[in-house]
């Protein structure tokens, strides 16, 4: 998530975007701007380090790519409405509905290239973390070494702390000691174990 901020160019201003009038298509534009696939408006925000908002009526035009704003009032005599220091804009920026985050907890090989890994996996759904997944993907998990998928591979837990446990291929075929974990057939974690056989 990222909270929406500007700079008022020639005014050396700096602060936040009232979230009055931000939507999901304005969301979705300005994470474009930034190479993300999508975007949707986010929960409102606190504002950040005693700033002030400089911007509000945020819109974001799908066609011509262009965001337009209205500077915010600068007086609280001001006839416009006022925003509370909780309605900072944010977006959740996301490439894929789905996506996931995968973090290594602990790693090890035999001699017998028999290897673990246990990882703590983390499920976003369109930018937000996804608590209640239900550990939906994690027969989705696939291990890949020398670009081929790794069969007799078992993954097991629950939360999002997986153990995943199999048998590198023979030296003959791929000698490489490196593992990829894909979810999905996209590749979310490389690990080698190179310097750990022996």
């Amino acid at each position: 998530m990222y909270v929406v901020e500007k700079i008022e160019a020639g005014m050396d201003a700096y602060g936040g975007v009232c979230d009055d009038g931000f939507t999901d298509v304005s969301a979705g534009v300005m994470c474009s701007h930034f190479g993300w696939g999508s975007g949707r408006k986010g929960p409102s925000q606190i504002l950040r380090n005693g700033s002030n908002f400089v911007s509000t009526s945020l819109r974001c035009d799908t066609s011509t790519r262009l965001c337009r704003d209205s500077p915010y009032p600068n007086s609280s005599n001001s006839s416009e409405y006022m925003c509370a220091p909780h309605e900072l804009a944010s977006v959740y920026c996301f490439n894929e509905t789905m996506d996931y985050k995968v973090d290594l907890l602990r790693a090890t090989v035999n001699n017998a290239k028999q290897f673990s890994i246990s990882i703590l996996m983390s499920y976003y759904k369109e930018g937000e973390l996804f608590r209640l997944h239900n550990d939906r993907d994690r027969r989705a998990i696939a291990v890949k070494t020398c670009d081929n998928t790794l069969a007799g591979v078992r993954v097991s837990g629950t939360g999002g702390r997986y153990m995943i446990a199999g048998r590198f291929l023979a030296p003959r075929v791929c000698e490489e000691q490196c593992v990829d974990i894909t979810v999905h057939d996209r590749s979310f974690y490389k690990h080698c174990f190179e310097s750990e056989v022996n």
